[in-house]
């Protein structure tokens, strides 16, 4: 699932970067509002030329539409250095990470009615419920809330935000997806199970408690 949806991204952004029906239809508009018969002539120039391009091209892309793909991947910031886009994307990508595991520590409270644990082992941050068990349905849908609540926040957001901020919400989304593999992976690992199993999470360890 979280490759389908990765899969996905990519698919939305090259179609978008490379399908010149878009690119024509905002010319189009243009060409409809423009004031003089010389503005008119350029745009129609451009949309010949569109139409000559392969489809795959970027250059001679409408500016209103420049290289998408570009922007989806792209974290120069204007006037400054590459390091610092760098570490801003970095910490965006551990803002994301965060919620994820806050988003499950959310689950686990909403089962037990007692506040988690959310902590940090190495590089890995985790949210725990040691001590007490739950259901396979609740397990499930913890691991999968994570993944569907920042998938579709990002796809959300890249349809509203300008071209600049792209790429800080696309990098740290599909990094978040692949991050979701292992709650996949759980998912399952848990269908092998007896329907009937209780769960403890304890962090770094999953254990089924099957009934006698």
């Amino acid at each position: 699932m979280a490759v389908v949806i990765l899969l996905a991204f990519l698919g939305i952004a090259v179609y978008l970067s490379s399908h010149t029906a878009l690119s024509l239809l905002s010319l189009s508009e243009e060409w409809a509002s423009a004031q003089t018969e010389g503005e008119r002539n350029q745009h129609l120039g451009s949309g010949e030329a569109l139409l000559a391009l392969n489809r795959f091209s970027v250059p001679g892309a409408h500016p209103g539409r420049a290289n998408l793909w570009q922007d989806l991947i792209s974290i120069e910031l204007p006037g400054l250095p590459a390091f610092v886009s760098i570490l801003l994307i970095l910490l965006a990508v551990i803002f994301v990470l965060t919620l994820h595991e806050l988003i499950h520590a959310s689950l686990f409270y909403l089962d037990q009615r007692v506040p988690p644990q959310i902590g940090i082992r190495g590089p890995v941050i985790f949210a725990a419920a040691p001590g007490f068990l739950s259901g396979r349905r609740v397990m499930v849908l913890n691991a999968l809330a994570p993944f569907t609540v920042i998938s579709l926040l990002g796809l959300l957001l890249i349809t509203v935000l300008p071209p600049i901020a792209l790429a800080w919400v696309f990098i740290p989304t599909v990094i978040n997806a692949a991050a979701s593999g292992g709650d996949f992976l759980l998912i399952h690992w848990m269908g092998k199970q007896p329907a009937e199993a209780r769960y403890e999470d304890t962090g770094d360890a999953l254990t089924a408690y099957k009934p006698l």
